[in-house]
């Protein structure tokens, strides 16, 4: 699943004055609108690259 949003000049200013509080708030809230599906892809997707990563290291830490 991929999401787009088209940013406005009117946009980026208007979130540049929020506080961080504000931007918390928000944050929060848009992860809610988001399907828990988008969590559970991307979080597959940072696994396999972790997996990838630690096979061609050649090193296992254990």
């Amino acid at each position: 699943m991929q999401i787009f949003q088209t940013l406005t000049n009117e946009y980026i200013h208007k979130s540049n004055q929020l506080s961080i509080s504000e931007r918390l708030e928000f944050l929060e809230e848009y992860r809610l609108l988001l399907p828990e599906s988008f969590f559970i892809e991307y979080k597959q997707k940072c696994l396999e690259k972790w997996s990838q990563t630690r096979n061609h290291s050649g090193s296992d830490p254990e």
